[in-house]
């Protein structure tokens, strides 16, 4: 019974780790903007506005609730939510006034201000994405030593840091923190640099939010099992 218990978490996490995967890859794809063409760019964005609001409204419960649970744990929880939707507002409004095919035909004059409005919403929605998937980071390496083995475990780890540590430097570039002060107009990018180092820069990145978020998360459950 046991055993087909934990067959069938690991084949629901599977599923989740598939569409998390996906999730992020077309959220990569819609923050390369200068990469791509505009149009594709826009429906891109439509796109993953809907999952967006898809995956708030099946997780509709917390809303309820926001503050239940473990003390500071469920502080820090309440606070990545509520950046992560913010950001998520800032982003689609300043992109419903910049849209230049999809919402054009709305009569929203474009300014500089919005584009440095979605700029630094852009930029927040990745620090937040990647905090808030940080928060889910002890139980997915719960399930992957179950059913893996430790040795699996400590790998995935390993492999996660390594992009984590040159993501944060990238966080504390210049560039990102202008676009965290909301004063970078434009992102600037070497199109003359291989595509797929943008990719790689991105996904650092999110996956040095995520440690970041994965340790401070761990210490308040510490923190809360003690009280």
């Amino acid at each position: 019974m046991a055993k087909a218990a934990g067959s069938s978490a690991f084949k629901s996490f599977v599923k989740r780790a598939a569409f998390f995967g996906s999730f992020v890859l077309l959220f990569v794809f819609v923050l390369a903007e200068p990469l791509t063409e505009v149009r594709l760019h826009e429906y891109a964005a439509v796109l993953f506005a809907v999952l967006i609001i898809w995956h708030l409204k099946d997780n509709a419960w917390f809303f309820k609730t926001p503050f239940s649970g473990l003390g500071l744990y469920a502080l820090w929880r309440a606070v990545l939510a509520s950046g992560l939707i913010l950001s998520f507002v800032g982003l689609m409004v300043s992109g419903l006034v910049i849209s230049q095919y999809v919402f054009a035909f709305l009569p929203l004059p474009g300014t500089r201000l919005m584009r440095s409005v979605h700029n630094s919403a852009a930029a927040y929605m990745l620090l937040f994405a990647g905090l808030h998937a940080g928060l889910h980071a002890s139980a997915m390496l719960t399930v992957l030593k179950e059913n893996l083995g430790r040795r699996a475990c400590t790998l995935c780890v390993l492999l996660c840091a390594l992009p984590a540590l040159y993501g944060l430097q990238l966080w504390l570039s210049e560039e990102m923190l202008e676009k965290l002060s909301f004063e970078a107009g434009f992102s600037f990018f070497d199109y003359d640099a291989p595509k797929i180092y943008f990719f790689i820069d991105t996904l650092s990145k999110g996956m040095a939010a995520a440690c970041v978020s994965a340790l401070i998360s761990r210490s308040l459950l510490l923190l809360n099992a003690r009280d």
